[in-house]
């Protein structure tokens, strides 16, 4: 039998012995293992646990050097040695080791977080931030961690936290004077401060690209707003009748087949706490709630509004029932913006996109992006309703209108129909 080969049935007799428990035959088939070659970074670091379970961290520091020199790019080897260096009080070395460690694995979040740790008692703040950031940046909110390293964890936000208030109010100061800023540049400012993140633009379908991802649109896009608001008396007079005349006749805003995965949407899946009645849906009337609504039809129709054959618009009344929440969700395309016109607003409504939240204002209208992560809920006691209608994104220019126009009149003619951008 060759050393190899005895080498490897020593192995998998120490392998045996573990699964046994006998910690005795383990320690034997290791140090014979050894004995032939002197360089098995599984046995190096198994004995040297043993010596470190032990209290002999001297001797548990030696394998584990041993175990590194010989598979030096074993980012757990470097950390299991840093921390018999640690018990040893060696702290240089201790540092070393957890360098070592990263230069295996930059993205070995145990080994960020103990050389920010250590950086964090030297007094070393700017080092500290550099690796809580990275290791923050690398770990799912949801990792579960051993208790050490989990209150490291809890320390790395809190300091990461303490730099970026400090680094607002500093930069709060120094741009009052510039106060209004440009909402791109106030953006950029909460990004860098931590205040807020940059949410991107997430179309589920159609995605035009470089468009600017906004996440409530500026009013003076809209030149029409002031004549949409001017009419929100006759508008929510109109939507009065209406639900007077048929209180029951409200639809599901949410409507999945059977089959379909309906995820967030489980809680309002046909269900009227979220419920609609269009005026136009995909671009197609509804006679019998506009017949019933002719100013506020006669207004719409006036409106400069997307208008895509099978797809938009969209405009119907959204009623949100008390206690009821519509989930984060994302919208179709960015081709669009969405424009609500607050007609019946409680005091315990809002409405996030992005980072964003505003609350409804009766009479006021707003555009947003709906490829943009939002939500909205209603915390009264009553109903919240808000007439909803598609606008084409401001960005676009006449010409991209009318080529996208075009391209989605072709797409719906290959595949035989039209997708519904008003599914949630």
């Amino acid at each position: 039998m060759t050393d190899a080969e005895t080498v490897e049935r020593l192995l998998g007799e120490a392998d045996a012995a573990m699964t046994r428990g006998d910690t005795v035959a383990i320690h034997r088939h290791l140090e014979a293992a050894l004995a032939i070659n002197p360089a098995l970074p599984k046995a190096l670091n198994w004995l040297a646990m043993a010596a470190q379970r032990r209290g002999d961290f001297a001797a548990a520091a030696a394998i584990f050097a041993r175990a590194t020199a010989a598979d030096p790019g074993a980012p757990q080897l470097w950390l299991n040695r840093a921390m018999a260096e640690r018990a040893l009080g060696d702290s240089d070395a201790e540092f070393a080791s957890l360098t070592g460690a990263l230069a295996a694995d930059p993205n070995f979040v145990p080994a960020r977080l103990l050389r920010g740790a250590f950086e964090q008692a030297r007094g070393n703040t700017t080092a500290a931030l550099a690796d809580y950031g990275l290791a923050l940046a690398l770990l799912p909110p949801e990792t579960q961690l051993p208790q050490g390293l989990a209150d490291i964890a809890t320390r790395a936000r809190a300091t990461m936290a303490a730099s970026n208030a400090a680094l607002a109010a500093r930069l709060d100061a120094e741009l009052a004077a510039e106060a209004p800023l440009p909402r791109r540049f106030e953006r950029l400012v909460d990004s860098v401060t931590g205040r807020n993140r940059v949410w991107r633009s997430q179309p589920a379908g159609i995605d035009y690209p470089e468009l600017p991802a906004i996440e409530f649109f500026d009013r003076e896009s809209f030149a029409w707003f002031a004549e949409l608001e001017s009419a929100t008396a006759v508008i929510r007079d109109e939507y009065l009748a209406l639900f007077a005349d048929a209180p029951d006749a409200d639809e599901p805003y949410v409507a999945y087949q059977p089959g379909e995965p309906v995820n967030q949407w489980a809680e309002l899946n046909h269900s009227k706490r979220w419920g609609v009645r269009f005026l136009m849906r995909d671009g197609v009337p509804r006679p019998e709630v506009r017949d019933r609504c002719p100013q506020t039809t006669a207004l719409l129709d006036r409106l400069p509004l997307l208008d895509v054959p099978g797809r938009g618009p969209a405009a119907f009344f959204s009623v949100l029932a008390p206690r009821t929440r519509i989930p984060a969700h994302t919208g179709s395309t960015n081709l669009r913006a969405i424009v609500h016109l607050g007609l019946i607003v409680p005091d315990g409504c809002g409405f996030r996109v992005g980072g964003a939240v505003r609350q409804w204002r009766e009479g006021e209208a707003f555009a947003f992006d709906d490829t943009i992560e939002h939500e909205a809920w209603n915390d009264s006691d009553m109903p919240r309703v808000v007439l909803i209608i598609d606008s084409w994104n401001p960005a676009l220019s006449p010409r991209e209108r009318n080529l996208a126009r075009r391209l989605m009149i072709s797409l719906d003619a290959q595949h035989d129909r039209a997708v519904s951008w008003n599914d949630a």
